[in-house]
């Protein structure tokens, strides 16, 4: 991490796309089958816009359980990622623009440019976590065709009432407040509660088990050993990393992984241990609840609870960002 960046993380002034980049060159860095590159844009104020690229060889060399989970299921050859993705699941897209007709400018400028290296590059060009105020711009690059593919909903809470969980509940709507008590509920009947440790080996290994059914579970299965090497790159990777430990009286039942950066708490990883016997009101704890009162504890502005299980997280409150998926396809041309 570099000193501007690192300066920038602790003030608490970094914007999420800035994290995104930084995460996505991070992640690259850890895989030698990945090719990092950034295209950027100026004008006479300097930097306008940074767009993310990631090269890939052979899409084929991916399991095919990862590349259903990237929607490439079928696709082979040499791969060019506009706006990368594979770090989050969301494409990296900065402009210093923030009107609509200024960033989709500049965006459709940079996408431009990325579909000319990959043409040089006889490589397949695709965005595949393409968020929704620039999925227009990344068409806009080579005309009408072809259509977006939606893949899901990116949510987010936003903590804008209170600092425990009493005062939050208060100043939900009533369907999602209702949501958040039978969740509180549910925890106190089954004697949960959480604390936050270290991201470090011992905790890893004891987590990596339980996070590795939760996969398998999401049919993508991973032995324990590959979801310790996953987990322990996060020490590579930007913002700080803890894990959320959720027991009971017979011990421990659960494993949140999360970073923070700025106020934003991210919850992007959850273990359940397969022995337990709620198991809907245990991962309903720790996936969700855990990481609120985490968040509301530090008095931080948002938990960005990510992709997959989208409808829980909309009836909890959660705003969604619609992702989109776009093959440009093979030896396509600009207009």
């Amino acid at each position: 991490m570099d000193d501007k960046f690192g300066n920038k993380l602790a003030n608490g002034l970094l914007e999420t796309p800035d994290f995104v980049i930084a995460d996505e060159k991070a992640f690259c860095e850890l895989d030698v089958r990945l090719g990092y590159s950034e295209i950027t844009v100026e004008d006479g104020a300097g930097l306008a816009g940074k767009l993310p690229l990631i090269s890939i060889d052979d899409l084929g060399a991916f399991t095919p359980a990862y590349q259903a989970q990237l929607g490439v299921s079928g696709i082979t050859g040499r791969a060019l990622l506009i706006g990368g993705g594979l770090a989050q699941f969301r494409a990296g897209v900065w402009t210093r623009a923030k009107d609509r007709q200024g960033r989709a400018a500049t965006v459709t400028a940079m996408v431009t440019q990325a579909l000319h290296q990959a043409r040089q590059t006889q490589s397949r060009p695709l965005g595949l976590f393409v968020e929704d105020e620039d999925i227009d711009a990344f068409t806009a690059a080579i005309g009408p065709s072809p259509a977006p593919q939606r893949r899901y909903g990116w949510c987010t809470l936003q903590l804008n009432g209170g600092r425990t969980l009493d005062e939050f509940f208060s100043s939900q709507p009533r369907k999602s407040r209702q949501t958040w008590r039978r969740d509180q509920r549910d925890g106190e009947q089954l004697g949960l509660s959480y604390e936050t440790v270290a991201f470090d080996d011992e905790t890893t290994r004891q987590a990596a088990p339980m996070i590795a059914e939760v996969s398998r579970r999401n049919g993508l299965p991973e032995h324990h050993q590959l979801t310790r090497w996953r987990m322990g790159a996060y020490k590579h990777r930007p913002g700080q990393s803890c894990y959320l430990r959720t027991s009971n009286d017979q011990g421990v039942v659960a494993y949140t992984a999360c970073r923070t950066w700025g106020t934003t708490l991210q919850a992007h990883t959850v273990g359940i241990d397969p022995a337990v016997s709620d198991r809907r009101s245990v991962y309903h704890y720790a996936a969700y609840l855990a990481p609120l009162a985490a968040a509301l504890a530090q008095g931080w502005s948002q938990v960005e609870y990510g992709i997959a299980h989208e409808q829980p997280k909309l009836a909890r409150g959660c705003d969604a960002v619609t992702v989109w998926q776009i093959d440009f396809g093979p030896g396509r041309q600009e207009a």
